[in-house]
């Protein structure tokens, strides 16, 4: 014990002044505070107390509450003082390596498709789980710019981290890896091939992550401090350079800790930012492809411009921003072109259709507006050149035909008028009027009566240019005045009879087919009336099919408009009856809702209800003053203001 320096003037190293040394004999356990305060500071390896020596010692008073750690001498002595088990175990606190980190959550898969081949070569695309529907079409998840591609090619549905690529039935199938498939479960490398394009599937993992090390600290004990014996001062400053360096590692590691909480703390905050302005980007996307779907194109831009801002570099808004700007302009061409046929200036606006592409979603729409255009253009010219034949002018009329068959070479009507124009007798294109005199020379080979006769029979048979011929016979033949000016009538008429039943046969209109056949009864009546009852029988069928058709559309008030032409026509017909009394019944139906709708303030519903039954009635129906009351009043309190 005399190299430890430990003895009833020493407490644990520090000298023990006479006073202190009084107060010790307080206590009555001298040899259990004594072998206790030992153990406290000796090595492992030192010989309990109780070998030490068998004389008692008297027992040190217990240690201070708060020792005093930065003073290494008491006094003035030399002596040094040693480390107590409590400061002991306050360094190893200071010093112990900071708690691991827990675990980060694991993430889920990364899923992408990514354009190796076609128009779109480079982009990627993230799979999120769900159904993301690929396709040209504006309104898919992931839009492809290559005409070959359908509107809705395929879709890829995920569940977790199985992903599966179905096809949408589609004309042009989907490829995957050289086989065309149906539906097929994705492994990453896979390439599937739709039109141009080529996708390949990327399924990646997510990289583990790792904790750092902490950073090594000495665990020194003040054993190994004092393991050089009698060397005092030397323990004193390695004890203080070893709390000089835990003080500034637990600093330091204080510090990092704050520097990597804030950083953590923006990060957050980085991160919650793009959050919002994804959030707010995939809102407006899909508003924007909404619209799209209406076709409403403007409002689609403005929408997707908002987006722009948020997101300058998102290449999904660049892109799809442009194609619509794309279709606004052919929305545009496709209105211009309606605005140019209204003006009778058919060539300019089918050029502006035809220009429109097959992979545009305008496409559709140019093409009905394209054969609409066309329709009318043939309209038109068929029209003039009707006019033309019933004017005798043939020449003017195949010019017009030639084109009705430029625009549609399988136009019976076109076809039939042209034969017609082109097979007529010299004499026939080159007529004059029946007053013209004869050269004196011409003897008519036949009688009038007989040639006339030929010509009806002709006519009769609906040889029309049989009869035509006979008929220009007498009518620049060398006859009776009389005879030559019934005959040049009855061939006018049979031109306008011709032509108007060759045209009706080729009308899909009803009502067309039955304004074509009036016109061939009444020139028919010029002739000899042969084909008044059926002329009388297609004008019927024509006007009931027509009404019947604007019935089933709830047009009622064109539909009893039509009926009752069909009525003027045969007032028996028992089709034009039913229709005629399901039209007066559903008449009154709408007068009762009508007056209903007045009581409750719908004034502008009231209004529209009464004057399409006032179009429905007979105006000697009582009922149609009925109707034309509510008109009255709707249309007053509109005017006040009261309509909701």
């Amino acid at each position: 014990m005399s190299d430890r320096r430990r003895g009833p003037d020493f407490d644990g190293g520090r000298p023990i002044d006479s006073a202190r040394r009084d107060s010790f004999d307080e206590f009555d356990d001298d040899e259990e505070i004594e072998a206790t305060r030992a153990m406290d500071v000796m090595p492992d390896d030192f010989p309990p107390p109780t070998q030490q020596s068998a004389a008692p010692a008297p027992a040190p008073p217990p240690a201070p509450a708060d020792p005093e750690p930065h003073s290494s001498y008491d006094d003035g002595d030399d002596a040094t003082r040693m480390l107590s088990a409590a400061d002991f175990d306050d360094f190893q606190q200071s010093t112990a390596p900071p708690a691991p980190e827990p675990e980060p959550e694991p993430q889920i898969t990364p899923i992408e498709l990514r354009v190796v081949s076609g128009p779109d070569r480079g982009k990627s695309h993230d799979i999120q789980v769900g159904e993301s529907l690929v396709g040209r079409g504006l309104d898919c998840t992931i839009v492809l710019a290559d005409p070959a591609v359908s509107r809705k090619h395929f879709r890829v549905v995920r569940r977790d981290d199985e992903v599966e690529a179905v096809d949408m039935g589609g004309a042009n199938g989907t490829n995957i890896n050289g086989s065309r498939v149906s539906r097929h479960a994705l492994q990453p490398g896979d390439q599937i091939e739709v039109g141009t394009t080529v996708l390949e599937s990327h399924i990646g993992g997510v990289e583990p992550v790792r904790q750092q090390k902490a950073f090594p600290v000495s665990t020194s004990t003040s054993a190994d401090v004092d393991s050089s014996e009698g060397a005092s001062s030397e323990r004193g400053v390695g004890l203080y350079i070893g709390l000089a360096v835990a003080g500034l590692m637990v600093l330091a590691g204080g510090g990092v800790g704050a520097w990597l909480l804030m950083g953590s703390g923006g990060d957050d905050k980085a991160k919650a930012e793009q959050g919002a302005e994804d959030a707010d980007v995939s809102k407006f996307i899909k508003e924007a492809k909404g619209l799209i779907e209406d076709g409403e194109w403007a409002d689609a831009i403005d929408t997707l411009s908002k987006a722009r801002k948020i997101a300058p570099k998102n290449s999904d808004v660049k892109d799809l921003l442009n194609k619509v700007k794309e279709e606004q302009d052919y929305a545009d061409d496709i209105e211009e072109a309606g605005k140019l046929a209204k003006k009778k200036r058919y060539s300019k606006a089918l050029k502006l259709l035809e220009d429109i592409p097959d992979s545009s979603e305008q496409h559709d729409d140019a093409q009905d507006a394209l054969k609409d255009v066309k329709s009318k253009w043939l309209r038109t010219l068929l029209a003039s050149a009707r006019e033309a034949v019933e004017l005798g002018e043939n020449t003017k009329a195949e010019k017009l035909l030639t084109q009705v068959l430029k625009l549609n070479p399988k136009h019976t009507e076109a076809k039939v008028l042209k034969s017609q124009v082109s097979g007529d007798d010299q004499a026939d294109a080159d007529s004059g009027s029946a007053d013209k005199k004869p050269a004196p020379t011409e003897k008519p080979t036949e009688a009038a009566s007989k040639v006339l006769k030929r010509a009806f029979k002709s006519y009769h048979n609906r040889q029309w240019s049989a009869a035509r011929k006979a008929f220009a016979t007498v009518a620049k033949g060398n006859y009776k005045k009389s005879e030559r000016t019934k005959a040049a009538k009855h061939l006018s008429a049979v031109k306008i009879v011709s032509t108007a039943m060759v045209s009706a046969g080729s009308m899909s209109s009803p009502v067309k087919k039955a304004v074509s056949y009036r016109k061939a009864y009444q020139a028919d009546k010029d002739v000899d009336g042969h084909f008044g009852p059926t002329l009388i029988k297609k004008v019927t069928e024509s006007y009931v099919t027509a009404a019947q058709m604007q019935y089933k559309r709830r047009r009622y008030g064109k539909a009893a408009q039509l009926v009752r032409e069909a009525l003027n026509y045969d007032p028996e017909n028992a089709a034009a009856m039913k229709l005629d009394d399901q039209c007066t019944t559903k008449a009154g139906e709408l007068l009762k809702a009508a007056k209903s709708h007045l009581s409750k303030g719908n004034y502008g519903k009231a209004r529209d209800l009464a004057r399409q039954v006032e179009s429905m009635l007979p105006n000697l129906d009582p009922r149609v003053g009925e109707a034309r009351g509510v008109a009255k009043k709707a249309a007053e309190a509109s005017v006040a203001g009261d309509d909701d």
